[in-house]
């Protein structure tokens, strides 16, 4: 499964979809109120799903997404850009947990904006990092990482859909070491730093 509120998840899919493993379902959240009219409005990612004809569920607590993993029994669960912390049970109630794509090299920029953060800071260099989600915002052990060049010119965006493209590659890589019995490394807490919204 694939939870996610962005269309930066878009490459991960198209990789996945393109390998002998098979996504069973889309997660993403409710819609929001959005404009001056306040009107409840789907996020980019549950755009696309609707403008391909792909089912996409919208669980709006824990017991919703409870019921979902139940009902779908999902091997592995993979986070981008989803916009919401995982609470234990729900990490423990999928076989192979979690997995989270995030667009830097961790412990570095933990948060929902590490992109931003990067180019904010005059960082020459960023990461892509795919870890194991615990309890906490991005600190979980980590599989793979790569590390890629800031060109002086790129925007969030661009850059995001670089690493997007990046990440796509890396998370099929992952997908082989759970496969063989490979388990992440802990992260170096004492070097991490935050990227908040």
């Amino acid at each position: 499964m694939i939870a996610s509120s962005s269309r930066v998840a878009l490459p991960t899919i198209e990789a996945i979809e393109n390998s002998e493993h098979e996504i069973i379902g889309l997660i993403t959240t409710p819609d929001a109120p959005a404009g001056r009219g306040r009107a409840l409005t789907p996020n980019e990612f549950a755009n696309w799903a609707s403008n391909t004809g792909r089912e996409i569920a919208k669980p709006i607590d824990f017991a919703e997404m409870t019921n979902l993993i139940s009902e779908l029994s999902p091997d592995l669960i993979i986070t981008i850009a989803y916009g919401k912390l995982i609470p234990e049970p729900l990490l423990l109630q999928v076989k192979n947990g979690w997995l989270n794509l995030h667009f830097s090299l961790l412990p570095k920029w933990r948060g929902a904006a590490p992109v931003q953060h990067a180019i904010m800071q005059g960082d020459s260099q960023i990461g892509v990092s795919i870890f194991k989600l615990d309890e906490g915002m991005d600190t979980g052990p980590v599989y793979v990482t790569k590390l890629t060049d800031i060109d002086a010119n790129e925007t969030t965006t661009e850059l995001l859909q670089r690493l997007s493209l990046i990440g796509a590659e890396m998370t099929l890589q992952v997908l082989e070491m759970i496969k063989a019995g490979k388990e992440p490394t802990p992260q170096q807490l004492s070097t991490a730093t935050l990227a908040p919204k």
